[in-house]
């Protein structure tokens, strides 16, 4: 069983405009509204790949009907920790005819010290005996300590039990000092990680190394279309993948098909070359559907045979 956090849970509305321009007047092709956040977006995933999973995380005001009923259509099994302040939105503009995705995700809610104690406590309820995966996925709601996924992480290797964290910002720098077992920033996110403007290859191989020294058994970065490299704790040699070219349709969501890519390869015990070309394919997948999470198992097959490793 795979427990996920899913603190930002979120109504996404995706609308489909082809050739959008700022100051104009559009009525959408399709509108798609469903309940979202990183961490929904990676219980979906699972789902279609059929491993077990449930997510928690807050939700309230007017639009918890709306996340509640979508998830529940979906068979997402979400357990919401409820909040007096509103969920918030994220709104995705997709362009199909020039490629262009836009995105405007609204602050998250206010969360109190009331409502943070009561997540805890439901925290441990669901961290049942057949958890053996916990992972963190998104970003925190704004006025949340700052050891609030250090908390989450500590409990569960306690239990001996795998931690993956998929986070930004000031919640990255802070929680990757406790050392989860798995991180995967991206190319931005390593950026801001490390401050540095521009990014060589040896330099992402070189701080690989550090965070395995440090005591993150699997280290990750993504590079969007360029694919994904990491480092594998048993032969301590670097595998960097590459997928293959696609007509994309929406990259939305591709970084956490990666994140379910990855839980589904562990759970099945591929060797670590492997994992990670596997990740990279359900990726890819992602990006050939809209909906972030979206993704057809059929698509997987064909890809990952198109997947280079070196």
């Amino acid at each position: 069983m795979v427990l996920i956090v899913n603190l930002n849970t979120t109504v996404d509305k995706t609308y489909i405009i082809d050739d959008f321009k700022v100051d104009r007047i559009y009525r959408p092709s399709q509108l798609i509204s469903i309940g979202g956040g990183k961490g929904i977006n990676v219980a979906r995933v699972l789902n279609t790949l059929d491993i077990e999973n449930k997510v928690i995380g807050f939700a309230g005001g007017e639009k918890t009907a709306t996340i509640l009923n979508t998830l529940h259509r979906e068979k997402i099994n979400f357990v919401p920790s409820p909040i007096h302040g509103n969920s918030r939105t994220c709104h995705l503009i997709i362009d199909k005819k020039n490629r262009t995705e836009t995105i405007i995700n609204e602050e998250g809610p206010q969360i109190t010290k009331q409502e943070i104690s009561h997540f805890f406590q439901l925290f441990h309820k669901v961290f049942t005996p057949d958890i053996k995966y916990l992972v963190i996925s998104g970003s925190q709601p704004p006025n949340l300590p700052d050891d609030f996924y250090t908390r989450l992480i500590s409990q569960a290797k306690t239990k001996g039990v795998f931690t993956l964290l998929d986070t930004s910002r000031k919640p990255l720098l802070y929680s990757i000092k406790s050392k989860p077992d798995l991180i995967k920033p991206n190319i931005d996110e390593f950026k801001m990680i490390h401050n540095k403007e521009k990014i060589t290859l040896s330099l992402i191989k070189e701080k690989l190394v550090h965070y395995f020294k440090s005591g993150i058994r699997f280290p990750i970065v993504t590079l969007g279309k360029q694919g994904a490299i990491g480092l594998d704790p048993l032969t301590k040699k670097i595998f960097k993948t590459t997928p293959p070219p696609i007509n994309k349709v929406s990259t939305i969501g591709c970084g956490d098909a990666f994140t379910a890519g990855l839980i589904y390869s562990f759970i099945k015990n591929y060797k670590y070359s492997d994992s990670l070309k596997f990740a990279t394919a359900v990726a890819t997948a992602n990006a050939l559907k809209i909906g972030a999470g979206v993704l057809d198992k059929r698509d997987i097959s064909r890809l990952i045979k198109k997947v280079k490793t070196g």
